[in-house]
């Protein structure tokens, strides 16, 4: 069935867990070097050097994990031993890249864990640095308790995702911020270079940035039903922001990449109609006589034009739809907005 799980935890596999010892103390308590952790995503096919866990312990992360297959063991005793704070994850061959980080969220204890892939180096810049350019002012603490002492959603840290400007090895930056455009007839994003600090972008490029765990668990990871990379990306993003959530650039963090990072294929596959569905199809409605509060619903009235144009027969696209459906109505009140008012807002976001 195309149900949507309730909570964070019924998303993962099995997986094993190899080193990371001194993440939790050694006697079963979290010791904190910087309030975040790495974790490092491979697919470049390199055999993992000393030189590179060298590095990340450089840079004073809680934990570096690196996500592994499930048959890729050899030699990773080895560099456990030499790295207290390493962790191997070995997850299952046909595990997405949601799926891999919604694993590691699972895993680690950092309030903060940047993602990044084996290609890529962070650039100049130590993690407790990180953490401190992430949390907030005083003055920004003072206004999230005025606004949110009820709702009990006071955070730390200023947004859910903070991604990194991303350079090539001739320090030249890519455009990996991307700014959302609908017209009558589609959706897609249009790629920019960060102008400035706290640049907005609709959905982090390559997944890599740097997460606020406990708003990653909040809004649920990555969806593993969709699993054409882009739209997973997209869907994550998109949900952030219809919730009330951010996702900008830091320019100071920054990573260098010695590849060309995944190629993106947007075509409207399976993967684009369930983010259609839960994303660009509910409608978000003000308190009324109807509703004593704001929510979002996917309106039936949405089923037959989106059957006849996802090209699926009657039952299954109604199937599709009544679990989204449900999904949406589970989560009514978390909508903040709907994506045509978020697009047009987004020239707001800019400055």
């Amino acid at each position: 069935m195309n149900t949507i799980p309730s909570t964070f935890s019924e998303k993962l596999p099995s997986y094993t867990v190899l080193g990371g010892g001194s993440e939790s103390g050694g006697g079963g308590e979290f010791t904190p070097i910087s309030g975040v952790s790495v974790v490092v995503l491979n697919r470049s096919g390199r055999i993992w050097k000393r030189s590179v866990f060298e590095e990340l312990e450089k840079c004073g992360f809680d934990a570096i994990v690196s996500i592994e297959g499930s048959q890729e063991q050899y030699g990773l005793e080895e560099l456990i031993a030499g790295f207290p704070r390493l962790m191997f994850i070995l997850v299952p061959k046909d595990a997405c890249t949601g799926c891999k980080i919604n694993i590691a969220a699972h895993e680690v204890k950092s309030p903060l864990f940047f993602v990044l892939w084996d290609d890529q180096r962070i650039s100049g810049i130590k993690a407790e640095r990180i953490n401190d350019r992430l949390l907030k002012t005083n003055e920004e603490l003072a206004r999230d308790f005025s606004l949110h002492r009820i709702s009990g959603k006071e955070r730390p840290y200023k947004r859910f995702c903070t991604v990194p400007l991303i350079q090539n090895n001739e320090l030249q930056a890519i455009p990996t911020m991307n700014i959302p455009i609908q017209t009558r007839k589609s959706f897609e994003c249009s790629p920019f270079i960060a102008e400035h600090d706290d640049f907005p972008t609709l959905y982090p490029y390559d997944a890599a940035g740097v997460y606020d765990r406990a708003r990653f668990i909040e809004l649920g990871g990555f969806d593993t039903a969709i699993t054409n990379p882009y739209w997973q990306y997209m869907d994550m993003g998109m949900r952030a922001w219809l919730w009330g959530e951010e996702i900008r650039c830091d320019k100071p963090i920054r990573l260098r990449t010695d590849g060309t990072g995944s190629r993106e294929e947007a075509s409207a596959d399976e993967s684009y109609r369930r983010f259609y569905l839960k994303n660009l199809a509910p409608v978000y409605r003000t308190g009324t006589a109807a509703i004593s509060s704001a929510e979002a619903s996917l309106p039936l009235i949405r089923f037959i034009p989106f059957m006849l144009k996802s090209g699926m027969g009657f039952s299954p696209a109604w199937r599709l739809f009544s679990a989204i459906r449900d999904w949406v109505k589970e989560h009514k009140n978390r909508f903040q907005t709907d994506s045509r008012s978020l697009i047009r807002r987004w020239q707001e976001f800019l400055h």
